[in-house]
Parts: structure tokens; C-alpha cells; sequence
């Protein structure tokens, strides 16, 4: 009995001290792109650009280009993208960036 009663007074006590993490306030410090495409079409892509808060800013859907993340001018291209959106901020910003910035001769 002694034993049950200790086991939950410890566990109690480690219940009052343990400490849940604590959410930070700050937004995240960078801004990021996704490619989402589906198996059964793969030359038709959706690529969103989102800020630094995770704010969708510029959204274009790619017709007739298959894009290979695992190739390094496709994610150069598109960070050169996301760094023009970032700067520029909620400006206007002109349709087909991503097409005009990724030719489909290379691709």
C-alpha cells in the first residue's frame, strides 16, 4: 500500500512540475514555396508562394511543364521567384512569373 501511494503522490508531484512548452510569439523568419501536382497529371503543377508569416502572396498553376524539384535550376529559379515576391511585397505583381522565369525549352 505504501507503495501505490508513494508511486502516486511521485507522479502527481512530476505532474505539477513538469511544463508544457511554451508557444513562441514571434512569426517564422522565412518565407518558402510548394509545388503540388498529382501522379496522374504530371505536367500540370500548382506552385504556391507563401511569406515569412505563412501567407499565401502569388499562386500559378503550370500547364504542359513537368518541374523536377531534384533539379538544381528548377529551385533556383523558383527562390529567385519567392526573393522578387518577398521584395516586392503586396505590389501588384504581374501574372505568369514562374512560366516566364522557367523556360520550357530547359525544362
Amino acid at each position: 500500500m505504501k507503495k501505490i501511494t508513494f508511486t502516486i503522490l511521485l507522479i502527481m508531484a512530476l505532474g505539477v512540475l513538469a511544463k508544457a512548452q511554451i508557444p513562441t510569439t514571434e512569426p517564422t523568419t522565412f518565407a518558402n514555396w510548394v509545388i503540388e501536382s498529382n501522379i496522374k497529371t504530371p505536367k500540370k503543377a500548382t506552385v504556391k508562394f507563401y511569406n515569412c508569416r505563412q501567407q499565401l502572396i502569388y499562386q500559378e498553376e503550370i500547364v504542359g511543364l513537368k518541374l523536377k524539384v531534384k533539379n538544381k535550376k528548377v529551385v533556383e529559379k523558383l527562390n529567385a521567384v519567392l526573393n522578387q515576391l518577398v521584395a516586392e511585397g503586396n505590389n501588384s505583381v504581374s501574372a505568369n512569373l514562374v512560366t516566364a522565369k522557367l523556360n520550357k525549352k530547359q525544362f
